[in-house]
């Protein structure tokens, strides 16, 4: 894929590290290693009990390790906030008005 300018690779990084972050944080979830901050018995990751943050935990509530889906939160997040920050110093100037 050819890009004309960086902006244009900017673009397809923020499109990319989108789908990216959804795919590896179902990853994560699977891999949570179980356990609620009000019930640490529990099995797994329940979406309406635990946070998102609590896939970056090292430790589960359950007190398991949580290594794989730590070290997976963390690259994912990184990679997308990393695009994030870029898309935003690209697009600095799209909504400024133009002077003659």
């Amino acid at each position: 894929m050819k890009f004309d300018n960086w902006r244009e690779f900017v673009f397809f990084l923020m499109f990319l590290s989108s789908i990216l972050w959804f795919i590896l944080t179902f990853i994560e979830m699977m891999l949570y290693s179980g356990g609620t901050y009000i019930n640490p018995n529990s099995q797994g990751y329940d979406f309406f009990s635990n946070f998102h943050s609590d896939l970056g935990r090292t430790v589960a509530y359950s007190g398991r390790p949580n290594t794989m889906s730590y070290v997976i939160f963390t690259i994912n997040n990184t990679i997308f906030w990393v695009s994030v920050i870029l898309f935003f110093v690209a697009e600095n100037n799209f909504f400024k008005e133009k002077t003659k």
